[in-house]
């Protein structure tokens, strides 16, 4: 039962092997909260704690959750999650289940040194008698451009055509580049069919062959040298279907947005980076889309710093025009112009001018276009900017027009936690009920498990304020459909296995042979008496 509305009545049953601890049935409230304390089903059979190795760590979880204090024993159905610390990788499963017998499914694993990031000698040597024609060792940015992925993310997900045109990348430019444009994802969701599933590590497939990416790298044609590596022209028989691009281009999407969450400012500019390294895949992709997308960021700050170097003359001008027309009169009056506006917080919109003459639309509010303007506002005029839906500005959230004739610093940014990619174990799916293109802190994801295959454990996950998500505390197992019930005569000739989805082949008394299959359901399919 997920949900109970006012004096609705839910009864506590325990499973075999398990006595109730408390109350067998509560009401809920006018305000919102049970009748009596939860029970507790508390298992007859227990497991003994388990002894961690060096370095190691281990959660333990029932289905309520994960367990807080320590116990010397634990119930059937708990899970124990192992951990590392920094530096060291499990090796082997690290998700352990008590089962029935009062004992662990599996042993404890151990945790084995990382060996991922190579020193400038190691990354020459191996690139002087490398042979192999795709490069292993890139060098990769490790800070985080949040303006430029931003922008680089909007243009991908949005295209250039969005439907809310506030989402318009700035690296939509009117040219031949962009008349093909790219289709806006806002209301797109994965295909649920298996051709769509593990995309990360499809995605991480086509990324590796490009180590060594094209210096004529562009914006506009990214997304093709990803999918297909080249920058020329792909012929209609070699190119994706329109779904599959857009999966990619999703899916990029997504791990852009958990590279902004990166913000690595404290370390050096550029480390080597073995790609066959023990990094997991999204380590992998995060560390490949930098790469591969270095010749259009070091054009994109060129061109930066060539506009930055423009505007610096441009207000040098507008200073010196100034100090001129102050000379000529006494009493001098300075003002600010609108086209050297600085740039709004990032995820923000500018909502109002305030303390000014000027009356402008909704519109006109959007910064290229204020921009174009060739007024001029007095002093005390100030720029009101209000963060989009799911971020909080931070700061005074406005700029104003100073006695000097300048904007005042920007001293504001708009704070919005947004998760990374959720995870998808084995045999599992996200509930229909939990599905979105987009996670924020504090939203919760539920899993079910595919046809065939039963729940253990808690298979509820939530996003924590640094963007990560709790530990699944769950597996999904195969149903066991048990030894099908024939004479004693009958014997199996083919097939050992009771699990979902294993047939088996039985020689009746009568020497007919007949073959059976296990259902979803935990039965046999129908035959005959044998």
């Amino acid at each position: 039962m997920s949900k109970t509305s006012y004096n609705g009545v839910v009864r506590f049953v325990c499973d075999d092997g398990f006595y109730l601890s408390g109350v067998d049935e509560a009401r809920c409230t006018i305000n919102g909260n049970w009748s009596d304390s939860l029970p507790e089903c508390i298992s007859m059979v227990k497991c003994p704690a388990l002894v961690p190795s060096q370095r190691s760590n281990i959660i333990y979880a029932s289905e309520r959750g994960v367990l807080i204090n320590t116990f010397n024993s634990y119930a059937i159905g708990t899970l124990a999650e192992v951990g590392c610390d920094d530096g060291f990788s499990v090796d082997g499963e690290n998700l352990l289940t008590c089962l029935e017998n009062g004992s662990w499914d599996m042993s404890m694993p151990d945790c084995i040194p990382q060996e991922s990031i190579l020193s400038t000698t190691e990354f020459y040597s191996l690139a002087a008698g490398s042979s192999s024609k795709v490069p292993s060792i890139i060098k990769i940015n490790r800070r985080t451009d949040i303006r430029f992925w931003k922008q680089l993310r909007d243009y991908l997900f949005y295209g250039c055509k969005p439907v809310d045109q506030t989402k318009k990348s700035h690296f939509c430019q009117d040219g031949e580049e962009f008349s093909h444009d790219l289709g806006d994802l806002t209301f797109f969701d994965l295909p649920d069919s298996n051709e769509y599933q593990n995309m990360d590590s499809k995605l991480l497939e086509r990324l590796e062959k490009t180590t060594k990416p094209d210096n004529n790298l562009k914006v506009y044609n990214l997304l093709k040298y990803i999918l297909y590596g080249t920058i020329g022209s792909i012929s209609n028989s070699q190119r994706l279907s329109k779904e599959a691009e857009d999966s990619y281009r999703f899916v990029i999407c997504l791990f852009i947005d958990i590279i902004m969450m990166d913000r690595e400012v404290s370390f050096d500019e550029e480390i080597l980076l073995d790609i066959n390294s023990r990094e997991n895949t999204n380590s992998k992709v995060k560390s490949l889309l930098k790469n591969v997308v270095q010749p259009i960021y070091e054009t994109h700050v060129r061109m930066q710093e060539e506009e930055r170097q423009r505007d610096i003359i441009n207000q040098r001008n507008a200073l010196k025009r100034i100090i001129a027309l102050a000379e000529e009169k006494r009493t001098p009056t300075y003002s600010c112009r609108l086209n050297s506006l600085p740039d709004p917080p990032i995820d923000s919109k500018i909502i109002a001018i305030e303390n000014s003459a000027l009356t402008l639309q909704t519109a006109d509010l959007r910064i290229e276009k204020l921009r174009k303007r060739t007024e001029t506002v007095s002093i005390g005029v100030r720029m009101i900017y209000e963060c989009n839906t799911g971020f909080t500005m931070k700061g005074p959230g406005y700029v104003e027009c100073s006695k000097e004739g300048q904007w005042s610093y920007l001293d504001s940014f708009c704070e919005g936690v947004l998760c990374e990619q959720p995870p998808f174990p084995p045999g599992m799916v996200i509930a229909d009920s939990s599905k979105d293109s987009q996670y924020y802190y504090d939203d919760e994801i539920e899993y079910n498990c595919l046809e065939g295959y039963a729940m253990q454990g808690h298979p509820i996950i939530k996003c924590s304020v640094d963007g990560k998500w709790s530990p699944v505390m769950a597996r999904c197992t195969k149903i066991s459909c048990g030894k099908p019930k024939v004479t004693n005569s009958a014997k199996i000739i083919a097939g050992s296995s009771y699990q979902f989805g294993e047939h088996l082949k039985i020689l009746c008394e009568d020497r007919r042979t007949i073959e059976i299959t296990c259902q979803a359901s935990g039965t046999w399919s129908v035959f005959e008496d044998c």
